[in-house]
């Protein structure tokens, strides 16, 4: 995206005016945004998900795929937790894949994750056209957030 971003920057002068107003929209639109009552089934993401995958009603340990019949999808949603038994997994033939819950939770997070990228971008061209700049910029701009969550694996 940063490439992509230099090159239009270079070839024409005026695209900064359109990342402007791209910001300037997402901000009110960010404004305007009700928390108080979100709905997650609206999601377009969560939609496209449930139309594309089956999903089941409640969580499987760690896992975000679980596929019927499996010890998987007999597991219990915590370590140590009692196994509940999941309707959508019991009414489906043995072998058939499964999101889970936790599945269509990181697909929202990741989507999250993106519009803020494409939000980013835009605006760190709007302080400077130099690309070593704007990549290093993003760069420590996700090692801070990575900081944040949790620690590097191994």
């Amino acid at each position: 995206m940063i490439g992509l971003g230099v090159a239009l920057i270079t070839r024409f002068h005026w695209i900064l005016y359109v990342f402007g107003v791209f910001l300037i929209v997402t901000a009110i639109r960010m404004l305007m945004m009700k928390s108080e009552n979100v709905h997650l089934e609206r999601n377009r993401v969560v939609r496209l998900a449930r139309r594309l995958f089956p999903i089941t009603t409640r969580y499987h340990g760690e896992h975000f795929i679980v596929r019927a019949g499996s010890e998987a999808s007999k597991m219990a949603a915590t370590p140590g937790g009692e196994a509940l038994p999941d309707p959508a997994l019991d009414a489906a033939k043995a072998g058939t894949i499964f999101l889970t819950p936790l599945a269509l939770t990181l697909l929202v997070v990741e989507t999250t994750d993106v519009v803020f990228a494409v939000d980013s971008i835009p605006a760190i061209f709007a302080i400077t056209a130099d690309p070593f700049l704007v990549f290093t910029s993003n760069v420590f701009a996700i090692l801070g957030l990575r900081a944040l969550y949790g620690r590097w694996p191994g």
